[in-house]
């Protein structure tokens, strides 16, 4: 799931770059780094930290939340679902075992 995440956030980053016409140079330098490091960033080989991402979102003139845009919305149904699904279980294990001492 992290590699699909790095993905999204990378995907997220080149389409804000491209929409304000900044080369990967462009980009880099206003945050500090080589272009070859935002080129890692887009291509999701090196993970952005959370202080990079900050970094980036201000130099793009978003906020943080807009690299999770749509991420959150498909991963948190199935997150939720997951859970929802653990818990029953957990339950359904707790009320067995309570049965089980009651007998």
């Amino acid at each position: 799931m992290n590699e699909m995440l790095d993905l999204h956030l990378g995907k997220r980053l080149r389409w804000r770059r491209k929409i304000l016409g900044l080369s990967q140079t462009n980009l880099a330098d206003m945050i500090g780094v080589r272009f070859q490091q935002i080129q890692k960033y887009e291509a999701a080989t090196n993970r952005l930290s959370a202080a990079r991402l900050w970094h980036l979102a201000g130099a793009l003139g978003v906020d943080v939340q807009f690299f999770f845009e749509g991420w959150i919305d498909a991963q948190g149904a199935g997150a939720r679902r997951d859970a929802s699904q653990q818990a029953s279980a957990a339950s359904e294990q707790q009320g067995g075992e309570l049965q089980s001492q009651a007998a």
